[in-house]
């Protein structure tokens, strides 16, 4: 009932929200519709906007009162929502999440977890076009399969999300039935299998590199003809402004030296085997949903619409989500409360956030961290199966990883600027549709070299206005803006194991579909006694 009432009312809020945003947007031009207009005759441009301008502004009055008592009933209803939606899609194949958790229990070999984490944009297109990309519907799209085939292996804060990871099918994960105002409905395990649709494909998770060519091969060609099982359509995602990948070449991996402790790259390709993968900036709905259906190919669970609506507390109005959104291989065995089953005794951690973006409100980012340590520490004691009882469990894993909105560039962090690994994430905006770099190809290729880097990354707003460096006399020294991490910690897991970063990727493709360059890492978890 509660469901249906939400349905109702976002129905009658939808027609005001949507001309409102197709009107804000046709006066916000990306540098790529510019590109396209260059030819066009100015008239033709006015007379477009004089015809065109009153219709929305007619039609926008109309809807309002429609939109008013939506908008009633649904702030109403936000009092009985949960504050995310899980959704799952049984998998009972040998790459779903049960078979996998049989796969290793702590003992002989090691296994390896990778995790990714992006930043989308995926915002009210009228918004999205402040950073310089449009079309946030079909971008959902165009990102979920690129992702799904590049995870998948080719031969077959303002708000904080923390989720814990482990359990067997008898665990008790959040229920897959959407809060009465969460949108789209799954089933979970306790409900129920909404479906059964196995993976493209069976996938070891220990096996496959961070840069593998055999991992989504040519996937952006199935992406574009709608070859693959994800349900895309040709022609579907036409008035996107990139190119397809003919041909997936071989990451161009930068080999162990000695003073390194692990491998890392510039990737055109999304990990293979990828078994976490945490989102920032997913706040449209709709896009949301469509971002869900094309990952659940791959990720048999899945978190999204995370945050609360409305007041509570003493907190301010809120109409728009967290913008987090996490999608997982494994079962998810808490997101805020309840106990793993005692017989399961190996769980991860891992935590998504997106911090406070205004770049003079540094205070603000560090009261959040200090937020995020406390409420990761509350979590973990909270969830814990462990008392007098039974065993203590294993922590395999502990990862935190999001959009910061802090870089190296401070003169306080020069040794972290001078390290390899630190590649820049904030893709400048000016350039993103430039031929140069609006294909996953591409856009790797210039990231391996110096002179591109410095080209078409941003640099510190502070010492950099335009964003890159693109035609200036006298270059800026440092390592750009790294805004977007994922870190590990070594507190708290099991003594008698050790985890280890084997890989470390920045990925490529998603060029043109977002101003942040996606980032990818291999974790390898061992007993003690492998060392013997």
């Amino acid at each position: 009932c509660l469901s249906a009432l939400h349905a109702v009312s976002w129905a009658l809020i939808f027609p005001c929200y949507w001309l409102a945003d197709r009107l804000l947007a046709s006066f916000i031009p990306t540098t790529y519709e510019k590109r396209q207009r260059a030819d066009d005759p100015c008239y033709l441009q006015l007379l477009c906007t004089v015809l065109f301008t009153p219709v929305y502004l007619a039609l926008l009055v109309a809807s309002l009162p429609f939109a008013l008592l939506g908008f009633l009933l649904w702030s109403t209803l936000q009092s009985a929502r949960r504050p995310y939606v899980y959704s799952r899609l049984e998998d009972k194949g040998p790459a779903g999440g049960a078979a996998l958790l049989s796969e290793w229990k702590g003992t002989g070999p090691g296994k390896s977890f990778c995790f990714a984490t992006a930043n989308l944009c995926l915002l009210p297109d009228s918004l999205a076009r402040l950073n310089n990309v449009f079309n946030t519907q079909a971008r959902a799209k165009e990102i979920g399969q690129r992702i799904r085939n590049g995870a998948t292996d080719g031969g077959s804060l303002e708000d904080a999300c923390i989720v814990r990871i482990g359990g067997d099918e008898g665990g008790r994960p959040p229920e897959a039935v959407d809060p009465p105002a969460g949108g789209q409905a799954g089933n979970g395990a306790g409900g129920g299998p909404r479906g059964q649709t196995p993976n493209q494909s069976q996938r070891d998770g220990d096996s496959g590199s961070l840069g593998s060519p055999s991992a989504s091969r040519e996937s952006l060609v199935k992406a574009r003809a709608g070859a693959d099982g994800g349900g895309g359509e040709p022609g579907a995602n036409s008035k996107l402004p990139y190119k397809a990948s003919v041909a997936k070449k071989a990451a161009v991996r930068r080999r162990r030296h000695p003073d390194e402790a692990f491998d890392h790259e510039v990737s055109a390709f999304f990990p293979a085997n990828l078994d976490f993968l945490c989102l920032q900036e997913v706040f449209d709905k709709r896009a949301a949903a469509k971002l869900k259906d094309q990952l659940h190919g791959y990720f048999e669970y899945i978190l999204y619409d995370v945050g609360v609506y409305g007041c509570h507390g003493c907190c301010s109005f809120k109409c728009l989500n967290s913008g987090l959104f996490f999608a997982s291989r494994y079962p998810i065995m808490d997101v805020q409360v309840g106990n793993t089953p005692h017989d399961q005794r190996i769980v991860g951690y891992i935590s998504c956030t997106h911090l406070h973006a205004l770049p003079e409100d540094s205070d603000i980012r560090c009261e959040q961290l200090n937020m995020l340590q406390d409420w990761l520490a509350d979590f973990r004691k909270s969830t814990s199966s462990s008392s007098a009882a039974n065993p203590e469990e294993l922590v395999a894993f502990d990862v935190v990883c999001g959009d910061f909105n802090f870089d190296n560039c401070s003169s306080d962090d020069k040794l972290e600027q001078q390290h390899p690994l630190f590649t820049r994430t904030l893709l400048d905006k000016d350039g993103l549709y430039d031929e140069e770099v609006c294909t996953p190809d591409n856009l790797q290729k210039v990231l391996e070299s110096e002179e591109g880097r410095r080209e078409y990354l941003a640099f510190p707003t502070s010492k950099s206005p335009g964003g890159g460096q693109k035609g200036r006399k006298e270059l800026l020294k440092g390592n750009g803006r790294r805004i977007d991490y994922m870190l590990h910690g070594e507190e708290g897991l099991c003594p008698d194991w050790k985890a280890e970063v084997e890989e470390f990727s920045f990925i490529t493709q998603l060029s043109g579909l977002t101003d942040h360059l996606p980032v990818a890492m291999r974790l390898m978890v061992s007993a003690g006694e492998e060392e013997a």
